[in-house]
């Protein structure tokens, strides 16, 4: 992280805070009101999902000490806090209720309906934060999503402790430690898997339609790059622009200076550091190229260039592969390829479309004030600020990826002739295993049943061929195992390896 001092103020390059997305929105409204809004992202993975939402790209700007207004009535805060704390009749749940206050007071007076990234960060916040973006902290190391009536592990990260214990992608979590999901939110479960170094923590999981137990050990997890090699094909795969980012690309690149083909997988990465955005930028690109353009209010320029000490130009061909999750730092990288790299092409979604910057000024009580000061533009000055990078190649996943499989209640049982969202959900998820549905319509027709009953006979399950819970949760389990755990139902990336395979 860059620090500059200035008047005795610490000055920060700090992350984009990313406006949430729709389907996370009553989540967040709701936890707004009881957790002194603690944004919660429905990717969380134990914290690592965090950094792409939370933030974005991260800037320093210069700023002397300033005295409040003097219209500004301190001691109004004074005398609702002492109401507060003498006559509300919740004031003992709180451990600090005056710091409390005060927090939500100062969220208050910097949310803006017009500026959604500008916001106040407590000293928690901050602390959160630090651990956040450079995806370290002790957990287990997973990304995960609600399903149903528990959480789809969507992602389980190269050597972490849930690698090593064996959590599969794809996994539904029913219940942790004893405790049923079944009504969780993001942020109950994130209060339980995270903990203390070395202690363990057991998952009972549906993988398959059956239920599997699996102990993890908790360590500290640092996750921000992998890659790997597929034929004559170098992948690396990016889940934030953290402090390590440029040395793990680096060690892992050194491995594939062999390799003429690469693909950047910044799926879900939703932002970090601008330092190492110039550095990773500048592993494929010469020496002093634009990386991007930063304006401030007054249409001052800065101009970001790479930063790296060594640059891979074996890699001849580039494919970007991008989606709706794709945010801030990630759009720099991916626009700096496109405008820099002679062969660079984009594969996937339109991209998130945060073209604007984020400054930290640190509070005298360590606290922080995130304020929106620039706006970002490529090197040839293209903004894609709420509108996104549109991919050169237009690929979606299977629908089942975007669908939300809702919970089925307990004594629901559904046969031929109902119609119901939940036979069409199943019935899409049947096909997408390989089953031969009639209709996705939810009209639960005879073929429908069949198929449902060859599912439970194929994966060794009771059933009679009805959709009840059990059954619609194992049908989920299977789903989500292919769609998560088997890179050949990856259509985006499989389709980027058949587009790069095919160039000379």
């Amino acid at each position: 992280m860059r620090e500059e001092k200035n008047n005795e103020q610490e000055i920060y390059r700090i992350k984009l805070k990313k406006k949430p997305l729709s389907s996370e929105r009553e989540e967040i409204r709701v936890k707004k009101a009881v957790r002194n809004r603690k944004l919660i992202t429905v990717i969380i993975a134990v914290v690592l999902v965090i950094i792409g939402f939370e933030f974005g790209l991260l800037f320093g700007i210069s700023s002397t000490s300033r005295k409040p207004s003097e219209g500004l009535d301190s001691s109004k805060l004074e005398e609702i806090a002492y109401y507060f704390e003498n006559y509300w009749l919740y004031a003992d749940d709180y451990e600090d209720l005056t710091t409390t206050l005060y927090d939500q007071a100062l969220y208050g007076m910097t949310t803006f309906a017009d500026d959604p990234y500008t916001t106040y960060a407590s000293v928690d916040d901050m602390e959160d934060y630090n651990n956040d973006i450079n995806v370290e902290f002790v957990g287990i190391g997973v990304t995960y999503r609600l399903a149903g009536s528990g959480f789809v592990i969507t992602k389980v990260y190269e050597g972490s402790p849930a690698h090593s214990a064996g959590l599969e992608p794809g996994d539904i979590i029913k219940a942790v430690d004893g405790k049923s999901t079944e009504g969780m939110s993001t942020q109950d479960l994130q209060d339980i898997v995270l903990g203390k170094e070395d202690t363990a923590i057991t998952f009972d999981v549906l993988r398959d339609g059956h239920l599997t137990n699996v102990e993890v050990v908790r360590g500290n997890v640092d996750s921000s790059v992998y890659a790997y090699a597929l034929g004559d094909v170098a992948v690396l795969e990016l889940y934030s622009f953290g402090l390590d980012t440029y040395d793990d690309c680096v060690e892992y690149l050194d491995e594939l200076k062999d390799y003429e083909k690469l693909i950047i997988d910044l799926r879900d990465n939703g932002g970090g550091y601008a330092s190492a955005v110039e550095e990773i930028a500048g592993l494929f690109l010469p020496e002093g190229s634009v990386v991007m353009r930063e304006f401030d209010k007054d249409g001052k320029e800065i101009v970001s260039k790479t930063n790296s000490s060594v640059c891979y130009d074996n890699f001849k061909e580039i494919i970007i592969l991008t989606n709706s999750n794709t945010a801030s730092a990630a759009e720099v990288l991916t626009m700096a390829l496109k405008e820099g790299h002679p062969n660079t092409h984009t594969l996937g979604e339109t991209t998130y479309g945060k073209g604007v910057v984020q400054s930290l000024l640190t509070l005298s009580d360590g606290s922080t004030l995130r304020l929106t000061s620039m706006y970002w533009t490529s090197p040839n000055k293209v903004s894609i600020h709420e509108t996104g990078i549109d991919p050169d190649y237009d690929i979606r996943q299977d629908d089942v990826y975007y669908e939300v499989f809702y919970p089925l209640a307990d004594d629901t049982v559904l046969d031929i002739d109902s119609v119901s969202e939940y036979t069409r959900l199943t019935q899409e998820a049947l096909a997408y295993i390989g089953y031969d549905v009639d209709r996705t319509d939810g009209y639960f027709s005879e073929s429908t049943k069949s198929c449902i009953q060859a599912f439970l006979s194929d994966y060794d399950l009771e059933g009679d061929g009805t959709l009840d819970k059990e059954s619609y949760e194992a049908i989920m389990s299977v789903m989500y195992g292919l769609a998560y755990g088997d890179q050949s139902y990856d259509e985006q990336f499989m389709g980027a390896l058949e587009i790069i395979d095919a160039q000379d």
